[in-house]
C-alpha cells in the first residue's frame, strides 16, 4: 500500500495544542494557505473549516492534512492553475506576519455555531509556557518563554526590544498597553521555531468582558530563526498589533498592517530596507483601494500600505505616530458591529481640510513623486524610495498622439479609492496645445487631476470639471512643461464600508491629442452635390490640413454628411459627402474642424442639386462672394473661364502677364514673317 505522508509527519512531529510546534522542513505556509483557499472556492471545506486550517497552518502545521502540505509532488497537480503567480508574488521570507490570519479567525468566531466554533476557539487559545523563560514585572509584567537553553541570549536581546517598544509605543505615543488575564499576571511572549515563511504572530483569542469596548486578550509568537538583527522590528511590528487589539480588535486587519507596518520603522529605521520591497508592491497596484489586503494569500500589499500611513502622519500629524494613536483611540467602540471604522474616524479628524476624500486625493497626487519621478516638492527625500514609483497604464510621447478612446487593462481599472496613472513627455520642439478628455461611468464619483511638470518650476495641479455626464477636458499649452501627469481616481461613495471588502471596479475612456490651428479653406472643386447619392468626392483646397481621419466634417442644414476621405497634401484633402433624397436644394456651409476641436466654416461652399441641375463642367469653383470663416482669403472671377472660381492676387496677375507675352510673341512672328516675305519679291 502507499505510505501516506501525513503519517510520516505526525510521527516526526507529535501534536499538541500546549506549545508551538517546531518548522516542518520545506514547509512553505503562503502556499499552504493557497491550497486552503482554492478548496474553500471550488466548495470542497466550509467557511468555519477554512478558518481552522489557516489557523493550523500557523500554529500546529503538523495537524494538516497532507494534501495541504506543500512538498509533495501530488499535491500541486492544480496549484499553478489557481495561482501562477505565487511563486513571484512576494518572497517567502522570515519576516512575513501573520497575524491577519489569527484576527480573521477571531472575528469571524461570532459567526460560527456547534463543533466548528468551539474548534476554532480552542485553536486561539494561547499554548503552555516553554521550560526556559524571562520575566519582567515593570513597568509591563511580560513573561518570555524559550524552548531551547543555547537559546538564553537571543531571549535577552528579546526582552529587551519588548522593552523598548513598550517605552516607545505606551509611554512615548500613548497606545494602550496590550491587556492581560486577571489570573494570567503577565502578557505572554514566546520565542520558537516556526513554520518556513513566518516571522510571528499576534494571537487574539478572548473577549475582555471586564471593559464595555470590543477588546481582546492576545499573545505574541515570534519566530527565533529571525535572530539578533532581525529581531526589534519585529517585536515592535507586533507588539503595535497587541496595543491595537487592546483597543479595538474589530478593526480590518489591512489598516492593522498598515499601521504596524509604518511605526516598526520609527522604532528600527533598518526595517526600511524590507519596506522598500512592500512599498513597490503597493505602488504596483495603486489601483486598488487603500483598505485592500488579499486575506487568502497576501502579495505584501497592505504592508506596503505603510506609504499610506507615513504619508498621513507627516501630512496631518506634523510627523508624529501619535496622530495613528488617535485614529485607533476614535474607533474604538462598544457592540459587534464595528463602528465607527478607521475610515469614519480619519474623515472626522480631517474635517478642516475637507476629509477622507480630500485626504485620498492628496495622496493620489503625492504618491507619484517617488523614486526617480521625486520633484523635491512632495515627500521629503522621495528619492530613496528606489523602485517606489507608481505604476503607469500608459507612457506617451508627442510623438504617440493622437490618442483616442483608450481605456486601462480590465484588472488595472480602478477599484474605490484605487487611481490610474499616465505619463505624456514633451519633445523639446513640440509647440502645439495638448488637450486631455476623460469620459467615466455615469453615478461615479471620479477624481481626474493633470500635473504639469516643467525643470525649474513647480509642479502644478489642474483639477478637471465634470458635467453631469462624467466627461470632461483640460487643455494644456505645450511649451509651458516637459511631464504630462494624468491622475484618475474612483473615489469611493460615501456609505462605503471597509469592512465589507466590496472591491468593485468602475471603467473609463480618455484621450489626448494636439490642438491644431484651424485649416484655411480656398476653394472647394466640384461645388454640386446630388442629391440621393453616395459618396460623392470633393477636393478642398487651402492650406493648414492634417492628415488625420479625425478630421471632421459637417454642413450645415439637415440629411447632408460628409467625411474625410484622403489627405493629399497640407494644401488639398478630399471629402466624401452624400445627400439623402429628402436633401433640401440650395447652398450649404461647409465646416471641417481638426484634430483637437479648432474648426473653419466656409459659406455657401456646395449647392445640393438634382442629377440634371449639374452644368456640363459640374460647377468648379465657388459663387462668387463666398467666405471662408478663419482664413483672409479673396475671390474673384476667373477671366479664362465662364466658371467663378477662387484665386489670389499674384496667380491672376501672374496669368494675364503670360496670356500678353503668348500674344505678343505670336504678332512678332506675324511681322518677321510678312518682312521676309516682301524681301523676297
Amino acid at each position: 500500500s502507499k505510505k501516506n505522508p501525513a503519517t510520516d509527519i505526525l510521527q516526526e512531529h507529535p501534536t499538541s495544542l500546549a506549545t508551538p510546534q517546531a518548522s516542518i522542513p520545506g514547509f512553505n505556509i503562503k502556499k499552504t494557505l493557497a491550497l486552503i483557499e482554492k478548496a474553500y472556492l471550488e466548495g470542497e471545506i466550509s467557511k468555519g473549516r477554512r478558518h481552522i486550517l489557516r489557523v493550523k497552518s500557523v500554529k500546529h502545521p503538523q495537524m494538516l492534512p497532507a494534501r495541504y502540505i506543500p512538498g509533495f509532488s501530488w499535491i500541486h497537480r492544480n496549484l499553478n492553475d489557481y495561482d501562477s503567480t505565487l511563486s513571484d508574488s512576494m518572497p517567502v521570507t522570515t519576516e512575513t506576519c501573520q497575524t491577519p490570519v489569527m484576527v480573521d479567525a477571531y472575528q469571524a468566531l461570532s459567526g460560527l455555531k456547534g463543533a466548528e466554533q468551539a474548534k476554532l476557539k480552542r485553536l486561539l487559545l494561547p499554548p503552555d509556557d516553554f521550560e526556559y523563560y524571562i520575566q519582567v514585572d515593570h513597568p509591563f509584567p511580560f513573561r518570555l518563554s524559550y524552548a531551547e537553553p543555547e537559546d538564553e541570549t537571543l531571549a535577552q536581546v528579546t526582552a529587551e526590544a519588548i522593552q523598548v517598544a513598550y517605552d516607545v509605543q505606551v509611554t512615548e505615543w500613548g497606545f494602550w498597553e496590550p491587556i492581560i488575564e486577571t489570573d494570567a499576571e503577565y502578557y505572554r511572549f514566546f520565542l520558537a521555531d516556526l513554520p518556513g515563511g513566518l516571522g510571528g504572530y499576534c494571537a487574539p483569542y478572548a473577549e475582555n468582558h471586564e471593559t464595555p469596548h470590543r477588546d481582546a486578550f492576545s499573545y505574541i509568537v515570534l519566530n527565533k530563526r529571525v535572530g539578533y538583527s532581525g529581531m526589534l522590528s519585529l517585536i515592535a511590528h507586533e507588539f503595535n498589533h497587541a496595543c491595537q487589539i487592546s483597543m479595538d480588535a474589530s478593526e480590518p486587519a489591512a489598516f492593522m498592517e498598515n499601521t504596524s507596518s509604518f511605526l516598526e520603522t520609527r522604532i528600527d529605521p533598518m526595517s526600511w530596507v524590507m519596506k522598500m520591497y512592500m512599498i513597490h508592491i503597493f505602488q504596483r497596484n495603486s489601483h486598488r483601494p487603500l483598505d485592500y489586503m488579499d486575506y487568502n494569500r497576501s502579495d505584501g500589499y497592505e504592508y506596503g500600505g505603510a506609504l499610506w500611513t507615513y504619508f498621513l502622519t507627516n501630512m496631518y500629524g506634523d510627523g508624529e505616530p501619535q496622530w495613528l494613536r488617535m485614529v485607533w483611540e476614535g474607533c474604538v467602540q462598544e457592540g459587534m458591529i464595528n463602528e465607527p471604522d478607521y475610515f469614519d474616524v480619519i474623515d472626522e479628524m480631517l474635517t478642516e481640510t475637507g476629509g477622507f476624500r480630500e485626504m485620498v486625493k492628496e495622496f493620489a497626487r503625492y504618491r507619484f513623486f517617488l523614486g526617480r519621478d521625486d520633484d523635491g516638492q512632495h515627500f521629503e527625500g522621495g528619492y530613496r524610495f528606489w523602485d517606489g514609483e507608481v505604476s503607469r497604464i500608459d507612457k506617451l510621447t508627442t510623438e504617440d498622439l493622437p490618442v483616442y478612446d483608450a481605456t486601462p487593462l480590465e484588472e488595472l481599472l480602478p477599484m474605490p479609492n484605487g487611481c490610474n496613472y499616465l505619463t505624456l513627455d514633451v519633445d523639446d520642439t513640440f509647440n502645439l496645445p495638448v488637450r486631455f478628455h476623460f469620459s467615466g461611468e455615469k453615478d461615479v464619483d471620479w477624481y481626474v487631476t493633470v500635473m504639469k511638470i516643467a525643470e525649474g518650476e513647480d509642479t502644478t495641479y489642474h483639477d478637471m470639471e465634470l458635467d453631469e455626464d462624467s466627461s470632461g477636458s483640460i487643455l494644456m499649452e505645450g511649451r509651458v512643461f516637459d511631464r504630462m501627469v494624468g491622475v484618475i481616481c474612483h473615489l469611493a461613495p460615501n456609505d462605503y464600508d471597509p469592512d465589507s471588502r466590496d472591491w468593485y471596479t468602475k471603467t473609463y475612456t480618455y484621450s489626448i491629442d494636439r490642438i491644431y490651428p484651424p485649416p484655411h479653406i480656398e476653394r472647394v472643386d466640384p461645388i454640386y452635390v446630388v442629391r440621393g447619392e453616395q459618396g460623392q468626392q470633393i477636393n478642398l483646397f487651402g492650406d493648414g490640413f492634417i492628415n488625420s481621419l479625425h478630421t471632421a466634417v459637417s454642413f450645415s442644414g439637415e440629411h447632408v454628411v460628409g467625411e474625410f476621405a484622403q489627405f493629399v497634401s497640407n494644401r488639398n484633402i478630399t471629402i466624401s459627402v452624400t445627400a439623402s433624397k429628402t436633401a433640401e436644394k440650395g447652398n450649404r456651409d461647409l465646416i471641417i474642424t481638426s484634430p483637437g476641436g479648432e474648426s473653419t466654416t466656409l459659406t455657401n461652399a456646395i449647392k445640393v442639386v438634382d442629377a440634371d441641375e449639374v452644368p456640363e463642367d459640374n460647377g468648379s469653383g465657388l459663387e462668387e462672394g463666398s467666405k471662408a470663416g478663419g482664413c483672409n482669403c479673396s475671390y474673384v472671377k476667373n477671366s479664362f473661364s465662364s466658371k467663378s472660381s477662387q484665386s489670389k492676387g499674384v496667380p491672376a496677375l501672374f496669368m494675364l502677364f503670360l496670356a500678353a507675352f503668348l500674344v505678343s510673341k505670336k504678332m512678332h512672328r506675324r511681322y518677321r514673317d510678312r518682312e521676309n516675305a516682301t524681301k523676297s519679291t
